[in-house]
């Protein structure tokens, strides 16, 4: 299976980053007029608690983002397609990755947009959109992100014909 580097780029850094700083503006800004309006003395829970609900959904919201960015997208602000490392081994686990850990990546792929799986492979984790077929005990190779860990290739090979190599 291949994946696309663009689609990466994409969903997992440039999307969340420009988010993230477009609703920080906003927590921020708000946040300095309800202070404002308490320090004034205009705070009442009728007028203001809505927005400082909404406050905190936003403020949520970031957290959710900046977690894409910490969960590898951030390394994607330096890090090129050509960086790619391969390897080959076993997979000893995979394990589907949350709402919270790993943004949907949208593109040209055949399978429901998911929020992706991290695979390790001889003690290396490294994440992809989809795990298609494979299975923990797969003999695979990969070509990943060494930095940010997505895969862009993965692929089930046969562990005899990878000993001749």
């Amino acid at each position: 299976m291949y994946f696309n580097y663009d689609d990466y780029k994409a969903y997992c850094y440039e999307a969340p980053l420009m988010f993230a700083i477009g609703v920080s503006i906003v927590v921020l800004a708000h946040g300095v007029w309800l202070v404002y309006m308490a320090w004034t003395g205009k705070w009442s829970w009728k007028k203001n608690g809505l927005h400082l609900l909404l406050l905190a959904a936003l403020s949520g919201l970031v957290c959710i983002l900046i977690r894409y960015l910490i969960n590898g997208g951030i390394y994607l602000w330096n890090e090129k397609e050509t960086d790619v490392v391969e390897i080959q081994g076993e997979i000893s686990n995979i394990k589907g990755l949350g709402d919270f850990t790993f943004p949907v990546v949208k593109g040209n792929y055949l399978y429901e947009e998911k929020n992706g799986y991290e695979f390790t492979i001889d003690g290396v984790r490294c994440k992809g959109v989809d795990k298609g077929s494979l299975e923990v005990g797969d003999y695979v190779t990969v070509k990943y992100l060494p930095k940010s860990g997505y895969i862009l290739y993965i692929a089930e090979i046969d562990r005899n014909a990878a000993d001749i190599e």
